[in-house]
């Protein structure tokens, strides 16, 4: 795991919910690695919390398109990224709501 990996991974959890900075890092931890799905997964994840507080029907698409990006370079990797799949279910929920 790289450090802007685990600094990412800081600002998301140990409830700093810091969305915008672990984008940040996130961003370059893809710059340095771009088939880290995983990183893909979890910037995901932030720019959908971003886009249900207030609604944000774009930055909700945004994290589709990293889920999408997660289930394909994972699948590249023979691995069924189910997290991924279950992020992408929950964003097109949330914009159907």
């Amino acid at each position: 795991m790289t450090e802007a990996t685990k600094e990412a991974l800081h600002a998301f959890s140990l409830g700093q919910y810091n969305y915008e900075q672990a984008i940040q890092l996130y961003n370059k931890e893809i710059e340095e690695n771009t088939s880290n799905y995983t990183a893909y997964n979890n910037r995901g994840l932030c720019k959908i919390h971003i886009g249900s507080h207030p609604y944000d029907a774009n930055m909700i698409k945004q994290g589709m398109e990293d889920f999408n990006t997660a289930i394909e370079l994972a699948k590249k990797k023979g691995v069924v990224f189910e997290s991924a799949q279950h992020n992408l279910a929950l964003a097109i929920n949330m914009l159907n709501f």
